[in-house]
Parts: structure tokens; C-alpha cells; sequence
């Protein structure tokens, strides 16, 4: 029954992932998995191995990726993080959030890189909010085909927003 239905909701899974590529506005934020048998394996040195090609976690991985590569240097990433993507489908109308969530050993720019492989050319601008951490960062060849904006979120107070107060002196503090 748990294989019918994770069959079932996959498709619906993939279409609200690739749902979110046409938005406007991105928002997201990360947060470290603790997998103890995944953890164990990557502790040890080994690989996460690629899963049989007919599997569901193959088909999901095709459109969003499970395990991504380092962006310097060589091998893989090996740090498991739990991702949330949300947009709004219709920007009007609160009703219409996607709330998307993803676990995989990359960052929430590998992710939103991937998202953003079934986005129309024409859909130009696009802003992401996040905690400005380097990792969400997306490919460099989204910047060249289109116009992205970061903005920080005031929520994550590690950010030093006090070395912008000349800038804007009444929201940096």
C-alpha cells in the first residue's frame, strides 16, 4: 500500500516542483538532515550509490536531483540537508502557496538550479529570498539567461545587516 500510494503522490510531488520554476518570487531555506544510516555511510567514505533506474527514487532524482557534486573540487557532496521552496502560483491569492520539500546531499542552490531547468526562457526576473549563505547560490549559467535578485531574509540574524547601516539606518538595526 505505502508503494501504491508514493506512486501515486510522486507525480503530484513533481508537478509542484516544477510548478515552482515560473515564479516570480522564490523564498527558501535549509536545514541539516540526520539520517543516522545515510550519516554512517558517508562517515565511513563511501558513496551514495545510484538507485536501480526504474525505481521511484530515480524517476523523482531525474527532475531534482539526489546527490549533486562539489562546486570546487572533486567528488560529491556529503552533507544531507532538508529543503523548503515556496512560491505562490497565483500572487494574489494566499490560498495558492506551494510549500515544496526536499531532502538530498547538495544545497538549496543545487535545488532551485534544478527547479529551474523547467522555467519558460520568457519569465526573465526572478528574486530569491534566503539567508544569503553562499550555498544558495545558483549555476552560473541561470545568471546569464536570467535576471536574479537575492534579497536576505531579516530573520536570520547571523547575517551582519549592521555593515550596511550608512546604506539604510533605519531598517539595518
Amino acid at each position: 500500500m505505502l508503494k501504491y500510494a508514493a506512486d501515486i503522490f510522486a507525480s503530484i510531488y513533481t508537478w509542484l516542483g516544477t510548478a515552482l520554476a515560473d515564479a516570480e518570487v522564490l523564498m527558501g531555506d535549509d536545514t541539516n538532515g540526520k539520517v543516522l544510516e545515510i550519516n554512517e555511510h558517508l562517515r565511513d567514505g563511501e558513496e551514495i550509490v545510484d538507485p536501480p533506474a526504474e525505481s521511484l527514487i530515480a524517476r523523482i532524482a531525474e527532475s531534482f536531483g539526489r546527490v549533486f557534486p562539489k562546486k570546487r573540487g572533486k567528488g560529491h557532496k556529503r552533507k544531507l540537508n532538508v529543503f523548503v521552496v515556496i512560491r505562490k502560483t497565483v500572487p494574489a491569492d494566499p490560498r495558492s502557496y506551494i510549500f515544496f520539500f526536499r531532502a538530498h546531499l547538495g544545497s538549496f542552490g543545487d535545488l532551485v538550479s534544478k527547479i529551474l531547468e523547467y522555467r519558460k526562457p520568457k519569465n526573465r526576473n526572478l528574486t530569491i529570498i534566503s539567508d544569503l549563505a553562499t550555498s544558495n547560490l545558483l549555476a552560473p549559467d541561470l545568471y546569464r539567461r536570467f535576471n536574479v535578485t537575492h534579497d536576505g531574509c531579516g530573520a536570520h540574524a547571523r547575517r551582519s545587516f549592521s555593515r550596511y547601516r550608512k546604506q539604510d539606518e533605519k531598517l539595518c538595526y
